[in-house]
């Protein structure tokens, strides 16, 4: 019988222990952030470089002479025939401008705190809870080692 009482303790001492219950975390709210955008006009020079084609070529008649030279913006385009040889050239002038309105932006990300706010969340803690079980055994034994007193004071003739 006595084995049988310690486990049932046992069992109620391993039924009713505590959980750990952890901290609230705090929460801190930021109010606000801001994007600014930066932009900025610049001039800057493009160079771009001239080039140069040249195709010569031979032709059957070497008592032709022709020279002509065209020019159309920045490419001059020229032909000569001079004792049979027929040449060709192709000639584009370098360029170099300047662009007054290249627009450089820029984006900046900007925090600004004007209140922290910290938050406390609460949390619910239950109770431990003790068991049906528990209880009906814990009563069973309440009243097993009753009945075992009251036989022994008034020393009843049976043994339970």
């Amino acid at each position: 019988m006595r084995k049988l009482l310690f486990i049932s303790l046992l069992f109620m001492a391993a039924s009713c222990s505590r959980k750990l219950v952890p901290q609230a975390p705090q929460v801190i709210i930021k109010d606000s952030v801001v994007v600014r955008t930066e932009t900025r006009y610049h001039s800057d020079t493009i160079h771009l470089p001239g080039d140069t084609l040249q195709i010569i070529t031979q032709v059957p008649c070497p008592d032709a002479v022709f020279d002509k030279t065209i020019k159309k913006g920045r490419t001059t385009l020229s032909a000569n025939m001079f004792k049979g040889v027929l040449t060709i050239n192709c000639h584009e002038d370098s360029l170099q401008a300047v662009i007054d309105s290249l627009m450089e932006v820029t984006h900046f990300q900007e925090d600004w705190h004007n209140k922290e706010t910290i938050v406390t969340q609460t949390v619910t803690v239950t109770k431990p809870k003790v068991p049906k079980w528990c209880w009906w055994l814990m009563g069973l034994n309440v009243l097993y080692i009753g009945i075992r007193v009251l036989i022994w004071k008034y020393s009843m003739p049976f043994k339970l």
